[in-house]
């Protein structure tokens, strides 16, 4: 495990979708509606810190 786990894990931080998207006694589409929105979460947070740093070096 490392590389982009290791990167995805520290970008999710919204406790309550976790426990939504990986707890066993929740009903099915309710688990995959969370992890689709810890998905979003996580590409919209690494879209925003990609905006603040640069690619090119002068």
């Amino acid at each position: 495990m490392g590389g982009t786990a290791t990167r995805l894990g520290a970008v999710n931080r919204v406790p309550r979708l976790w426990a939504l998207a990986y707890a066993p006694h929740h009903p099915a589409p309710l688990r995959l509606a969370a992890r689709a929105a810890l998905r979003v979460a996580g590409f919209f947070r690494l879209l925003a810190q990609a905006d603040h740093q640069t690619f090119l070096t002068h």
